[in-house]
């Protein structure tokens, strides 16, 4: 969180001032040139129009998570009037109109057409939906002599088998009766390979056949085409709030400084 929000172009190095004085920024989401965030002790929602630097509020309740896909805005937030619990709130980007409230939904993957999650009341289920939530199946569902409940999912990747049919891949972090264990699923194959158990993980990210898992000094990659973890990554610095972009590694490190890394370098380099 901070009081400024800084555009970065990776090509030219270049950095442009875009906002001041809006304390506690968070949450950042973009759609074409308008960029959502979270701002001030209350965390109501705010956007920015990148061409004419205009701030327009937009919801003014306390907002625990913002995400955009397409041409959807989702909204996590406390809402009394709607009912107790946390809501997630679906809006269509462009207007804002409120396109469906839903509850009990962890764990949400946006991609495309459609959305991966799990719910709540189905603890070892993968459900699969449209993007406002409507067109519920089960992509997956786990045995409950082996696992307690799905902790995590990370959606890796979508392909197309030879009879056009789209399959996903995707990690999921499993609680059992002694620690958490980590596999990946193939939707087409319904095989769950087993990755690593007896630890957790800040965050983990990916790009099109890598998986990255963030400790608290190094990220672990694992290869789940040839399903072995292939290398581990030391840094002499902390690392969170990875992101994978183009096989390059962007982090925040130390003071918030952002940092990106690349197999080929002796070590990351600063950024901003």
């Amino acid at each position: 969180m901070g009081d400024d929000i800084w555009e970065w172009d990776p090509v030219y190095k270049e950095v442009t001032h875009l906002l001041d004085g809006y304390p506690f920024i968070n949450n950042l989401t973009v759609y074409k040139d308008v960029l959502f965030f979270t701002a001030t002790s209350n965390q109501y929602l705010y956007k920015i129009d990148l061409r004419t630097k205009e701030v327009e509020l937009v919801i003014e309740k306390p907002i625990e998570q913002v995400s955009r896909q397409g041409a959807y805005l989702y909204v996590r937030l406390e809402d009394p009037e709607r009912g107790p619990g946390e809501w997630l709130v679906v809006y269509t980007v462009e207007d804002m109109a409120e396109v469906k409230a839903v509850q009990d939904i962890e764990n949400v993957n946006f991609y495309g057409p459609s959305n991966v999650y799990t719910n709540n009341n189905e603890p070892l289920n993968v459900k699969h939906s449209a993007p406002n939530f409507t067109d519920i199946v089960d992509l997956a569902v786990f045995s409950p002599t082996q696992f307690i409940s799905i902790k995590y999912v990370h959606l890796a990747r979508i392909f197309q088998s030879q009879d056009y049919i789209w399959y996903k891949r995707f990690l999921v972090a499993f609680q059992t009766q002694a620690t958490t264990e980590y596999y990946f699923y193939d939707e087409q194959t319904e095989e769950l390979t087993f990755i690593i158990g007896g630890t957790t993980f800040k965050s983990i990210n990916s790009d099109n056949r890598l998986l990255y898992f963030v400790e608290e000094f190094s990220v672990r990659v694992y290869d789940f085409e040839d399903k072995r973890m292939i290398e581990t990554i030391t840094f002499n610095m902390s690392v969170y709030n990875l992101h994978i972009i183009n096989h390059y590694m962007y982090f925040l490190s130390g003071n918030d400084n952002l940092y990106r890394y690349h197999k080929s370098y002796d070590a990351p380099v600063l950024a901003i």
